[in-house]
């Protein structure tokens, strides 16, 4: 023990200077590299929050672009329902992607947004069953304009051949009267049949415009 105190007694004032200047200066590093530490963390902390807020953001406008765009869709396909035909056309595929669009609003979007948005959703689903049974008399009426189509061109069709037919009687000019009495029976029914089939048709055809005047059938947007 005292050969240890006559040693350290021996070591030069200088040395036990720079020695503690070196502790010293050792023990800011540590500080301060704590302190930076802290900070770092701190700050690492902050900018994971604001990349969360950014990409929230950036998720929900992109969103809320889309359903916009899939509400301007369904509100045009709504608008053009009274031309459309029903038998051909998806009443339902245009309502379809907007409610898809506003699922997804519905899991990004604010508690109040998602509310305000199910219940749009409600509203367009509403209208669509109350439009389809507005429509049911104009796609009845088209059905039958498309049957009296059909008929009316079968009937002229045959016109047509009958008229053929005689044609070609006359040009054998050998006479076949009976023949041709019954040729232009049949001639004269199918051209009863195809004169009722387009006073048919246009009376349905004047129907279906009337009922689609703006006095008769109306769109109303959903509140």
């Amino acid at each position: 023990m005292a050969a240890l105190l006559e040693v350290l007694a021996s070591i030069p004032a200088a040395v036990w200077s720079g020695l503690l200047g070196a502790l010293l200066a050792l023990s800011g590093v540590l500080l301060s590299n704590r302190g930076n530490t802290q900070r770092l963390k701190v700050q690492l902390a902050h900018d994971a929050a604001e990349k969360a807020k950014e990409r929230t953001a950036t998720l929900r406008r992109e969103t809320c672009l889309r359903t916009v765009e899939s509400l301007a869709n369904v509100s045009a396909f709504l608008g053009g329902l009274p031309q459309a035909d029903l038998a051909k056309a998806n009443a339902t595929e245009a309502l379809q992607g907007f409610l898809a669009a506003a699922a997804r609003l519905q899991l990004v979007g604010e508690p109040k947004t998602a509310l305000l948005v199910s219940e749009l959703a409600a509203a367009y689903g509403e209208l669509l069953l109350r439009l389809m049974v507005d429509l049911q008399p104009m796609q009845l009426l088209r059905a039958e304009i498309a049957a009296c189509d059909a008929f009316h061109d079968k009937a002229q069709a045959e016109i047509n051949r009958l008229l053929g037919e005689m044609s070609k009687l006359d040009e054998t000019a050998q006479p076949h009267p009976a023949v041709f009495q019954a040729l232009s029976r049949t001639l004269d029914f199918h051209r009863g049949r195809a004169a009722e089939l387009n006073a048919e048709r246009i009376r349905h055809g004047l129907r279906f415009a009337e009922l689609q005047r703006p006095s008769s059938f109306a769109i109303c947007s959903p509140r």
